[in-house]
């Protein structure tokens, strides 16, 4: 008996000793900054007190690891370090406190699960990519202390419905509750989001400003903008149909990579050269127009467009192509048309003689008046730009009235040939 008691005990012993362990293992604890402590219990809650600055850790570096379901920061703690927090894929809601000066870079990176953040009323940076791949992030409130906002802080966030910003900031500003972040002393958009209403004040959508906005299904440009920066509109997978206006001077590369929704394309007279990558993978695309003044046109612009069956041309000397700029693109099927009196040029010139298909036409943009307003066609409809407010009448070529009001998209019954009077000047357009 005694030796069934000795046995007995030794296993209860050593029970014991091993769900201590598992109780110690559990919870952890170590510091991430000279006087800040981290604490991890067994359910993945994680909290950081102390005062002072938090240490910097490379991605996915933490020692909390990746698989946390809530951080708690306390006040005191004056930054968040670098990639802190990455790939966190389980938080869904953060709070940072007041005390906060710096959400250093990639802190949120990668955090798909992430549905809203507080940003506390003291943080006046917020770092390259903070938040880039918050997929599921749904709305942003930048406070009036933030005075920089690095590069794709918030690239990738397809979720986001609405962005504000704080009245009283001085760098920033989100007027007319337009839903988007725009640089205030350069009237440029930085960030938008599927609620975008780009004002009539913006001069610049910045780079990567709407990118991999996924739920974006169309875009209004006003024709105050002249420059549209990289990748602006890269990965708008579900975007629609877009307006380019005549006021846009500069046209960069990537701007709208892989927008395989988009269905048709009219680059303005005003566009003097379309940049590398441009309308890379938009495979559902059918019909490009390109003003008459583009002279160049950037490696694998149209690369990977398959959907292609028209490309016209307005220019009457052919652009200078860089390299791939139609691979994908089936030149036997895709019919170019180029101005009447050019197509010997575009037969013999670098790319576009690759086409078998080169035919005179006449142009389906329609004049520019002598007000500044462009009349174009994009998505089967009649698009007026250049005023506001103004009449706007569309005739059948045989002359019957069709439409009359201020609306400056118009839709029209089928193909063919119309003449849109805006404020009494005629203008001609082909609708294909």
């Amino acid at each position: 008996m005694k030796s069934k008691s000795k046995v007995t005990m030794l296993v209860v012993a050593v029970l014991l000793s091993l769900l201590s362990s598992v109780n110690v293992q559990a919870s952890q604890t170590g510091k991430c900054g000279d006087n800040i402590t981290w604490t991890l219990d067994d359910k993945g809650n994680l909290e950081l007190t102390g005062k002072g600055k938090m240490y910097g850790y490379s991605l996915m570096g933490a020692p909390w690891g990746t698989s946390i379901v809530s951080v708690t920061i306390s006040e005191g703690i004056e930054n968040l370090g670098k990639y802190a927090f990455s790939f966190c894929g389980k938080l869904t809601n953060v709070v940072i406190p007041n005390s906060v000066k710096e959400i250093l870079e990639g802190v949120f990176r990668g955090c798909e699960g992430l549905e809203t953040v507080t940003i506390g009323e003291s943080v006046a940076s917020i770092g390259p990519s903070a938040f880039s791949g918050c997929r599921g992030l749904l709305s942003v409130t930048i406070p009036s202390a933030v005075k920089v906002i690095e590069a794709k802080a918030f690239f990738n966030c397809g979720k986001l419905t609405s962005f504000s910003v704080d009245k009283e900031n001085k760098v920033y500003d989100s007027r007319g509750n337009c839903n988007a972040i725009i640089e205030t002393a350069t009237n440029t958009l930085i960030y938008g989001c599927k609620n975008t209403v780009i004002p009539n004040t913006v001069t610049k959508i910045g780079e990567d400003a709407f990118a991999y906005c996924v739920a974006l299904k169309s875009i209004e440009i006003p024709n105050s903008v002249t420059d549209i920066k990289s990748g602006a509109f890269s990965g708008c997978s579900g975007l629609t149909g877009v307006v380019i206006p005549s006021s846009v001077i500069n046209l960069e590369g990537h701007v709208f990579y892989g927008c395989e929704s988009l269905t048709s394309m009219v680059i303005p007279n005003s566009v003097k050269s379309i940049g590398g990558y441009t309308l890379y993978g938009c495979r559902g695309l059918k019909s490009v127009v390109v003003g008459e003044s583009v002279a160049s046109v950037g490696n694998a612009a149209f690369k990977e467009c398959t959907g292609l069956t028209r490309l016209e041309m307005l220019t009457k000397v052919p652009p200078k192509c860089g390299k791939d700029v139609f691979v994908g693109v089936d030149k036997t099927a895709c019919e170019l048309v180029v101005p009447e009196g050019c197509v010997d040029a575009y037969k013999t010139a670098a790319e576009w003689g690759d086409f078998s298909k080169i035919t005179p036409g006449e142009s389906s943009v329609g004049e520019v008046g002598t007000q500044g307003v462009t009349v174009t066609v994009a998505g089967g409809e009649i698009v007026v730009e250049g005023v506001a407010d103004v009449a706007v009448e569309v005739y059948g070529i045989g002359g019957s009235l069709l439409y009359s009001g201020k609306s400056h998209r118009v839709s029209v019954p089928v193909d063919g040939i119309y003449v849109v009077r805006v404020n009494g000047k005629p203008h001609k357009v082909v609708v294909k």
